[in-house]
């Protein structure tokens, strides 16, 4: 018999799309006669519960408004765990405490996977992810496991499907960034970038694929700076494969990140990127051959960086080739499922 392991996820609308992909590819790639893979979402209703339900993934959804103030919601996901017999309990949300009433029920080992280092609603006022109550750690770059205190941390990227179907339509006068739109990914500073590059550049248009609660303030900003003729807010977009096929540079400012798939993506279409030196984000390509890197919160060495792309597209294209080698090379969703099973393994 398989061993039974369940994905637990926080947010079933389009914004934890990056962690549901990531359970898709470790349901495709992991033997099946050893592991049968199951999600649940903590939380509401949303999209992404159909998804891993036509992907063959079994989805449940418990409702659950505020882990530390909904009682009943607690109830709920003790009682799931309860009747349902699980191996071994895959957190990629929720604290310790969580962890522990899972633990406790289930008696099922716990694998905590650390996606970030801060909440990203905690910019501010950052604090301390902890790793109690969990068997294993998980984390998405080497950044990340700096910040776990766990004995048996392991760093394991990403991976992603590459399959090169995506066929390039550059406009050399058209960037993009695909992000959530809240303070910990930096979107002002790209904004602020736009307009140093304005009277340079005055044909160049951003795109910006995501929705977060810093939409409306981000608006506001872009036509501030006279950007809201050049700047396209477009929401959420799944899939966006088409959309960042056009574009000639991919941008991420963010200001913390763990490992991006967002960036994995767009260098597995052979498109270059300026992000910032934050997180895993040098982990996961070389600056000045799959892109550049740029320091965190710096409006002109971003709009200086994109200049240098958007001048020259022998560079472009060099950076691009190189991204989808490396891409293709170092995060495949085949690798990260050996990885992830080899830790099942060991667990159980």
């Amino acid at each position: 018999m398989p061993f039974r392991v369940l994905h637990i996820l926080g947010d079933s609308r389009p914004e934890g799309t990056a962690i549901a992909r990531i359970v898709r590819s470790l349901q495709q790639h992991m033997p099946s006669r050893d592991f049968e893979i199951s999600a649940c979402f903590v939380g509401s209703e949303g999209p992404l519960i159909a998804e891993l339900t036509r992907a063959g993934i079994p989805t449940s959804v418990i409702p659950w408004k505020h882990p530390s103030r909904d009682f009943f919601g607690a109830i709920r996901f003790a009682s799931f765990l309860a009747t349902s017999h699980f191996d071994l309990l895959h957190f990629h949300w929720g604290g310790p405490n969580i962890r522990r009433v899972g633990k406790l029920v289930s008696g099922a080992k716990v694998v905590f996977h650390m996606h970030s280092l801060v909440e990203e609603s905690r910019l501010e006022r950052p604090r301390e992810i902890s790793t109690h109550n969990s068997d294993a750690v998980i984390a998405v770059s080497k950044a990340v496991a700096a910040g776990s205190k766990h004995p048996m941390t392991r760093v394991i990227y990403a991976g992603l499907e590459f399959n090169g179907a995506v066929v390039r339509t550059e406009d050399p006068s058209l960037c993009g960034c695909a992000t959530r739109l809240t303070p910990v990914k930096g979107v002002s500073y790209l904004l602020k970038a736009m307009s140093f590059l304005k009277e340079d550049f005055p044909s160049l248009c951003l795109e910006i694929a995501g929705e977060g609660p810093l939409r409306a303030d981000l608006e506001s900003e872009a036509a501030r700076l006279g950007l809201s003729d050049c700047v396209r807010f477009l929401g959420w977009m799944d899939p966006w494969d088409q959309l960042r096929a056009r574009w000639a540079v991919m941008v991420q400012p963010s200001l913390q990140e763990g490992l991006p798939l967002s960036v994995l993506e767009a260098m597995g279409d052979g498109l270059p990127i300026v992000a910032s030196c934050v997180g895993g984000v040098p982990e996961v390509f070389l600056d000045g051959e799959t892109g550049i890197l740029v320091p965190a919160a710096d409006a002109r060495a971003l709009a200086d960086a994109m200049r240098k792309l958007l001048t020259d597209a022998d560079l472009r294209h060099k950076m691009g080739t190189a991204a989808a080698r490396r891409a293709c090379e170092c995060f495949s969703a085949q690798r990260m499922a050996e990885e992830t099973t080899a830790l099942y393994r060991e667990l159980l």
